[in-house]
């Protein structure tokens, strides 16, 4: 026996019931919780493309090949925005310049 349970829109908790024993010392349903997230797709719509030189291809080839990474996309995208996040993180707007803050 299966029950649902909706928490809010993206969050659907499920029950899974079984009864062990049909004896009446021994009734009691043993549970198994799962949490599924439910979200919402959003596919990616825009396409960037750039190139690279033989060598820079053969090298990115040896590191995927090295760590044993399938997904080339991911790598790619995972590798480029967390290098974009990173400056931006340095590069955060201040007040003043960082010559009249060291003073």
């Amino acid at each position: 026996m299966q029950y649902f349970f909706r928490f809010s829109e993206n969050i659907l908790f499920f029950c899974n019931a079984k009864q062990n024993d049909t004896s009446p010392q021994k009734k009691r349903m043993k549970t198994s919780k799962k949490y599924k997230v439910q979200t919402k797709v959003k596919p990616r719509q825009k396409k960037a493309v750039f190139m690279l030189s033989d060598e820079e291809y053969n090298l990115i080839l040896f590191y995927l090949k090295k760590y044993k990474i399938g997904n080339r996309s991911r790598w790619f995208r995972e590798t480029i925005l967390t290098h974009i996040l990173k400056n931006m993180e340095h590069d955060y707007p201040t007040l003043f310049e960082e010559n009249e803050m060291r003073r």
